[in-house]
This record gives C-alpha cells, sequence and structure tokens, in this order.
C-alpha cells in the first residue's frame, strides 16, 4: 500500500483526464506508481492514480526519470545493427597496433580508407557520419583531434 494517501489524494485532485488532454507527472509520482505497481494489479495502479495503463507499462520498462525532459533510456539492444562487425573488429586492432607501434598518429583519412579495405560490403563508403559514430563508439581520438587534446591539457 502507497505510504503517502495525501500525495494520491491531490493525484486525484489535480489529474482529471475528464478533457483528455496531456498531464506531465512527476518523476516522484511514477516512482510511486512504479513502487506500488511492483505489488499490485496494474489495472488497479493505473485506475488509483489515474493514468493510463499504456503509460504505467512503460513507465515499468524504462523506468521513471528525466533529464532536461528528455527521457532518460538505455535499452539493451537499442539502435541500429552494426552491418560488418567483423571489419569493425579488424580496424579497431589495427588501430590499436599502429598507434602501438612508435605511438604514430592516426588520421580520419586513414581510417576511412583501412575500413574500405576491410569491408566486405562494396556499398559501403565509409562517411563522416560512420565515422563520427566508429569513434564514439570506440573512444577514439584521431590525429587534428589529439593535437587539441594535448594543447588543452597544457594550458
Amino acid at each position: 500500500m502507497v505510504k503517502d494517501k495525501d500525495l494520491i489524494q491531490f493525484i486525484l485532485d489535480n489529474n482529471s483526464r475528464d478533457n483528455k488532454r496531456y498531464h506531465m507527472m512527476s518523476s516522484e509520482i511514477k516512482r510511486k506508481c512504479i513502487e506500488m505497481a511492483k505489488t499490485k494489479n496494474l489495472n488497479i495502479v493505473a485506475a488509483t492514480f489515474n493514468v493510463p495503463l499504456k503509460s504505467l507499462k512503460r513507465w515499468l520498462v524504462v523506468g521513471s526519470e528525466r533529464k532536461n525532459g528528455i527521457l532518460i533510456v538505455n535499452l539493451i539492444g537499442g539502435g541500429r545493427k552494426v552491418r560488418d562487425p567483423e571489419m569493425e573488429e579488424r580496424l579497431y586492432n589495427w588501430y590499436l597496433q599502429y598507434r602501438k607501434v612508435g605511438n604514430k598518429a592516426v588520421t580520419a583519412k586513414m581510417i576511412k580508407k583501412k575500413a574500405l579495405d576491410f569491408s566486405k560490403f562494396d556499398s559501403f563508403s565509409a562517411s563522416k557520419g560512420w565515422l563520427e559514430k566508429y569513434k564514439r563508439k570506440y573512444n577514439i581520438i584521431l590525429n587534428k583531434e589529439w593535437e587539441v587534446y594535448k594543447m588543452l591539457v597544457k594550458t
């Protein structure tokens, strides 16, 4: 049973769905709904807090937290699947080897060229967008970025 009866009464008084408008619920209220939904029937919880059952189910999956109005979600397996994971793995191993031998700098052109060489798909183009996502995924710093980073650290 939810301990904060005043909170439930406040929700019921101020969250009328009669006019069919969208109502934003605070993270605290969502947490209370989720807490109650773990022990009670979802239909009862939805009726108690006057929220759609669909919203309650979504909160149970993704949680109740928001940051700057954006729902914080880290879904496992979310996003586009990598088309050529072997190429990305070979490319990353090449990058590590190249950096290890003589601590050489790697440029964007070098990464793109090797990606094209390692790829088994003719339609792969090693675009700028692909490169940015690849760098973010493997935490890669390229030559120009490395120079800027070193300058910032010195100051």
